[in-house]
């Protein structure tokens, strides 16, 4: 399996190698896109492969996977067709083949069609993949496989519900004067990925209050699944007593999820 990044930004995705002939890189542009189509529309869409550095031509194919989340925050992909949340079938690819040149790019064709009975949102990853062989910027001995994901999230306009919860938030420690780590587990009830991001406040009696950032690089909890998001606090609660914490989450202009609680911190 592949792994990749969820919280992938929209920019340029990069594989490279280096040797003695120079770099050969591999990158598509952008690295994700999210549609929104109503059920049974069809929409034809591209992105480019390119060959930023190389000074030869690359020879890639295309094809077409699932995403599957991990607890990092990256995602395996799988092949198509094995997921709750597949949109694999709704993908008809028109490139399957190209050749990118040298510090040039090449589009990658593909469409995308909503069935007519479709719920919420599905995901997939195209897939470039190209090989390089020893001696051609790769160093070792055998020949390279380099893949890079283009991450798609396309929405049934009409049908999409956006529903969580914050199921707990908590410190990893009540004990004060030591460096702490918040821990925020965001449970995703709707059938539509989200990007839950936001701030943890925390007040104290006699000490100023901070703002903590939670989920900075937007990254996903699937329908159906639960997330628990890291929050490092190095200066963590200098002095007993207690402390109300606050968070407040939100996933685009749909989805705002807000939580308060005081906590007891002991010497």
């Amino acid at each position: 399996m592949t792994r990749v990044r969820l919280g992938l930004a929209a920019g340029l995705a990069l594989g490279c190698l280096s040797g003695p002939a120079g770099a050969v890189g591999l990158g598509i542009q952008p690295g994700r896109f999210e549609l929104v189509l109503k059920p049974g529309d069809t929409q034809h869409l591209s992105f480019d492969a390119v060959n930023p550095g190389g000074q030869l031509p690359l020879r890639a194919h295309v094809y077409v996977t699932d995403v599957v989340p991990a607890a990092d925050g990256s995602a395996d992909l799988v092949p198509a067709g094995t997921t709750a949340w597949s949109a694999s079938s709704w993908v008809e690819l028109e490139t399957v083949a190209l050749v990118v040149p040298p510090q040039g790019r090449a589009p990658v064709l593909y469409a995308v069609h909503v069935p007519k009975s479709a719920q919420g949102s599905g995901y997939a990853a195209i897939v470039t993949e190209t090989t390089v062989p020893p001696g051609a910027g790769n160093a070792s001995v055998a020949k390279v496989v380099v893949r890079i994901p283009f991450l798609l999230h396309v929405r049934a306009a009409g049908t999409e519900v956006w529903q969580a919860r914050i199921r707990e938030f908590r410190p990893s420690s009540l004990s004060a004067g030591e460096p702490l780590r918040w821990l925020v587990t965001v449970e995703n009830e709707g059938n539509v990925l989200i990007r839950p991001a936001g701030t943890l406040s925390l007040r104290a009696v006699g000490a100023p209050g901070r703002i903590l950032p939670v989920n900075p690089n937007a990254q996903a909890v699937f329908p159906g699944q639960s997330k628990t998001f890291e929050v490092d606090d190095p200066r963590g609660v200098r002095r007993a007593g207690y402390v109300a914490a606050g968070l407040a989450l939100q996933s685009g202009d749909a989805l705002r999820l807000e939580a308060s609680e005081t906590f007891a911190f002991t010497p």
